[in-house]
């Protein structure tokens, strides 16, 4: 089961090395489906624009790294804030 994750607009990373950026998090209304969350993204590799399950997008999965973490994390340092020593 995926851990409670605030998805929101910005910058993710993937634990296969992709980037993406996240746009919204949508409602399926597909039959069947009506009322599951859809993260809508786009590749910063490819530009495709793809959806994941909510679950899915959050599901924790192991890491490049050995580590345990949600299949997309925010990668925030992509908006660094300039320091006096980057001057």
């Amino acid at each position: 089961m995926a851990q409670a994750v605030d998805v929101t607009s910005g910058i993710y990373k993937d634990y296969t090395g992709g980037k993406y950026t996240v746009l919204f998090v949508a409602t399926d209304s597909t039959g069947g489906r009506e009322g599951n969350k859809v993260v809508v993204y786009v590749s910063l590799i490819d530009g495709k624009i793809c959806c994941c399950d909510l679950d899915e997008f959050t599901k924790i999965v192991e890491w490049p790294d050995g580590g345990m973490k949600p299949r997309f994390i925010g990668a925030f340092s992509y908006y660094k804030k300039p320091t006096p020593r980057d001057s």
